[in-house]
């Protein structure tokens, strides 16, 4: 037969997983927060580079795209081949 659970144990894993559960909101409020700072900071760098590095968006759209195709956010330090320029 199996042992039986209390109901002061049962409260006491509610209680548990709803600490848990506002512990996890609370992280991905955080993390939200600094997702949506380093946004501002990325776009704040990249008009700074528009307005001061003349070419700067075409450049810009050609390596983000070559980035999107080799870029392992995961593995960042990973080596990436550099795409030749066709003579």
């Amino acid at each position: 037969m199996a042992p039986l659970i209390n109901p002061s144990e049962i409260q006491l894993l509610k209680k548990e997983i709803e600490a848990q559960g506002e512990f996890l909101s609370s992280e991905r409020l955080e993390r939200k927060a600094e997702i949506d700072q380093l946004k501002i900071e990325l776009e704040s760098i990249t008009r700074t580079l528009d307005r001061m590095v003349a070419g700067f968006q075409p450049v810009f759209k050609q390596m983000k795209a070559e980035m999107i195709q080799s870029f392992d956010p995961e593995h960042p330090h990973a080596v990436i081949p550099r795409k030749r320029d066709a003579a």
